[in-house]
């Protein structure tokens, strides 16, 4: 079954279009106007490394550096050392040049994949309603994220042929965003051989977190005051836009037992029910890395809103996918996207204090996410009772590479 296609003329869809992106565009151009400031969270990385080359700390709550309006510095020390002599070499304004210059191509690669990217049965217009979720303050800090996620991106564009350069960039993105490495999903749901997914998933959550203890090891004043900094900023000020964020609206957070073994189920849900529906639905190449994409996001406990560009198309992959349980489960998938994301937009241009819209849209993208994984499984029991009675011989198959 497919979605019926509806004919819409060209302006109609560029209307729908620029009504979703709304929270991005507007935001953007008002910055534009009123003269903002931009880049400032790569300004807190090139102000904390001249910190560090200058003998100073790189941790002061209001950093301050001549010429630049730097965020607070988050990162362990040797990456503030890694980056030390480029400040040698180069000014803060020749810096954020190179960086701008790095970072369109690689935003320009993504809007190319959130808009123009084949799809099955995936209008532009069925894209654009997940980008409700997005803010323009998002591009405009110019976050290392935003190239770390590009980066990976253009390395699963290749994926189904080359795994290593995406492990690769995964690997080397922990040593920067540890949180990056809900990345390694995607291996699980490539249509390959299950020891082989399982292989190369150990195989990036061992080298990411040991990248990761390497370059935060250490001891010494400024370890003591990135671990402050951290507990401070990271855990506490900042949790997000997902888990940890919706943790905190009930006074919980990442220091507290009970909700690491909510967070434990929670992830295992996700990605026991992302491999039910690559499998389940016979999803094509592109699919499930976009689907992997996506749940990566969802995986993500500390999710900010520079971590979601992709997150458009996801939405719409998901509600689509809801067809496999038929024309009714159909329908209400996307009638759900289309409330999940109305009332995102709604609190995001209406920019009312008591209703954050980010962390609402993420907790509504996931309950339909869920909610459509949870009615495949349903209508496809049978088909997963027999998986469960074939276990056994299932692992043996697995034990001897024959699946």
């Amino acid at each position: 079954m497919s979605v019926p296609a509806k004919r819409s003329s060209p302006q109609m869809t560029a209307l729908f279009v620029a009504l979703f992106t709304m929270p991005v565009w507007s935001s953007l151009l008002g910055r534009l106007v009123k003269g903002k400031w931009w880049l400032n969270d790569f300004d807190s990385l090139i102000c904390g490394a001249d910190h560090v080359r200058r003998g100073l700390s790189p941790y002061a709550l209001q950093p301050v550096c001549d010429g630049i309006n730097p965020a607070p510095f988050v990162y362990p020390p040797s990456i503030a050392a890694f980056f030390a002599p480029l400040t040698a070499w180069l000014s803060f304004d020749q810096l954020r040049i190179a960086y701008a210059l790095l970072l369109l191509p690689v935003v320009a690669v993504t809007v190319w994949y959130v808009f123009r990217k084949a799809f099955p049965d995936m209008s532009l217009r069925w894209r654009a309603l997940g980008c409700a979720v997005l803010t323009g303050s998002s591009l405009a800090s110019g976050n290392v994220s935003l190239i770390l996620h590009g980066v990976i991106l253009m390395c699963t564009l290749n994926l189904h042929k080359s795994r290593w350069p995406f492990l690769i960039a995964v690997v080397a993105s922990a040593l920067i965003k540890p949180v990056l490495l809900t990345y390694l999903v995607l291996f699980l749901y490539q249509d390959r051989k299950l020891l082989s997914r399982t292989a190369f998933t150990a195989i990036g959550a061992v080298g990411g977190i040991a990248a990761f203890l390497w370059v935060s090891h250490g001891s010494g004043p400024l370890h003591t005051e990135w671990l402050m900094r951290m507990d401070q900023i990271v855990l506490t000020q900042q949790p997000g836009i997902s888990f940890f964020a919706w943790a905190s609206v009930f006074g919980g957070g990442p220091d507290q037992w009970p909700w690491l073994v909510l967070l434990a189920l929670y992830m295992g849900v996700l990605t026991l029910g992302g491999l039910l529906l690559a499998e389940v639905t016979r999803l094509n190449d592109d699919q499930r890395v976009l689907l992997g994409l996506g749940l990566a996001h969802l995986l993500n406990p500390r999710l900010m809103d520079y971590d979601i560009l992709v997150l458009g198309p996801f939405l719409a992959l998901i509600a689509l996918s809801a067809r496999h349980a038929g024309d009714t489960a159909a329908l209400w998938a996307r009638r759900g996207l289309w409330a999940a994301t109305s009332i995102t937009l709604f609190f995001s241009m209406a920019d009312i204090d008591a209703v954050k819209a980010a962390p609402l849209g993420i907790w509504l993208g996931t309950i339909l996410t869920v909610s459509v994984m949870v009615i495949v499984a349903w209508r496809h029991r049978q088909t997963l009772r027999k998986w469960l009675r074939a276990m056994p011989s299932h692992l043996k198959d697995v034990l001897t590479f024959k699946i």
